[in-house]
């Protein structure tokens, strides 16, 4: 089935498909599944936006900068509907995170761990790399040796798909 997948999601890479996929699956082919498969996504964006937040701000302006983004009106808005692109944005800060938490890919597992949802951010739309490329880069720029392997495995994983795809782009 896994081979199948990279065929059958038309212009757009699998991962959303996949994860709506199985919420169908999980809880009946219906308008409802579909939205459900977006709390993992609202879960993953607050989350991460408060952390991201952590990082520059005290607790009580991190969890106020978490809530408007969980209550910004476009987010708001996809939250209630079955799109990508709510899922490309928790993605997006989701790697922004661990980016910021590699502390320039000094700390090697959350490097790793920051190329594998590159890689699925990928797997997700296309424009995931507009929004990563140039804090990445500007983080590598002087330990290229160690965020190497972040890069590689996210080629990796992108490859599933942009690799059979590669005619249709």
């Amino acid at each position: 089935g896994l081979l199948e997948i990279s065929g059958v999601t038309g212009l757009y890479p699998p991962f959303y498909h996949s994860v709506v996929a199985a919420f169908y699956y999980a809880f009946g082919v219906a308008s409802e599944s579909a939205q459900l498969a977006n709390l993992p996504a609202t879960a993953i964006l607050v989350g991460t936006t408060y952390a991201i937040g952590r990082s520059v701000l005290p607790p009580d302006r991190a969890a106020l900068a978490s809530a408007i983004t969980g209550f910004y009106p476009m987010l708001l808005w996809l939250s209630r509907e079955s799109t990508i692109d709510y899922w490309l944005a928790a993605m997006v800060t989701l790697a922004m995170w661990l980016l910021i938490e590699s502390d320039g890919f000094r700390k090697r597992s959350i490097g790793l761990l920051f190329g594998v949802v590159c890689g699925l951010g990928m797997l997700t739309k296309p424009t995931f790399a507009l929004f990563l490329a140039l804090p990445a880069l500007w983080c590598a720029r002087t330990r290229w040796k160690e965020a190497m392997p972040a890069g590689v495995i996210a080629l990796i994983i992108a490859s599933y798909w942009y690799l059979p795809n590669y005619d249709a782009l």
